[in-house]
Order: C-alpha cells, then sequence, then structure tokens
C-alpha cells in the first residue's frame, strides 16, 4: 500500500515522528524451505497475532514460500518495528520463523531484469 503513495518509501521510515499507515502489506518469506503458504496463515509479531497471509506461494529462487500479509499494527509501522520484532507465521499448527520487508524479496532494485 506504501508503495502506492510513494515511489520509495525507506526515508519516511526514518521519522519516527510521522505515522505512516496502521495498516501495511508486507512481503513475506519462510526461512524454512520446507512448509508452503497458501492464504489465511496467521503472522505472528512477538507472539502477538498480527495479520495473515493473503496470498502465497513458493520462491524458488529464495528458497522458500512466500507471501503478501495485511499487517493491523494498531500502532505506527516504521522501521524499527518491522525489525526490532520476532516474525513467525503458523502453517499448519506449527510456527516457522519469517523475514518480513516493505520492498520486493527478490531483485527490489529490478538489476536482474534483462531487455
Amino acid at each position: 500500500m506504501l508503495q502506492v503513495l510513494v515511489k520509495d518509501p525507506e526515508p519516511f521510515l526514518h521519522h519516527d515522528d510521522v505515522i505512516l499507515i496502521l495498516i501495511l502489506i508486507l512481503k513475506v518469506l519462510v526461512k524454512d524451505p520446507e512448509p508452503f503458504l497458501h492464504h489465511g496463515e496467521v503472522i505472528y509479531r512477538d507472539g502477538v497475532p498480527v495479520g495473515d497471509i493473503r496470498a502465497g506461494s513458493y520462491g524458488h529462487t529464495l528458497g522458500g514460500a512466500v507471501g503478501l500479509t495485511m499487517v493491523d499494527a494498531g500502532e505506527k509501522i516504521n522501521k524499527a518495528y518491522l525489525q526490532g520484532g520476532h516474525w513467525e507465521v503458523e502453517i499448519a499448527g506449527s510456527r516457522y520463523p519469517v523475514e518480513v520487508s516493505l520492498q520486493p524479496l527478490y531483485d527490489p532494485k529490478n538489476l536482474r531484469i534483462k531487455m
């Protein structure tokens, strides 16, 4: 969502006094290569449910399941919020650590695009 509002959200993430938005779509990468994301899996930050997977698949170039999650933080979402928490996803009754990002997980600067 933030990417729709501004081309590069990174400068905004350094201003703690700026409230970005309270609900944000994040990219998710499951660090374990075995489980697969579909949709509806719950995302946890520091053991508290904050959202769910809206779309999931497998990222072969990334070596794990990938998805989009809508996070309802209840507080401002900034770089500290994203990096400061322990993020997990519950898949089939088990929790797995995940990496969350505002940027695309694969080639965020489009350096691999060939014409």
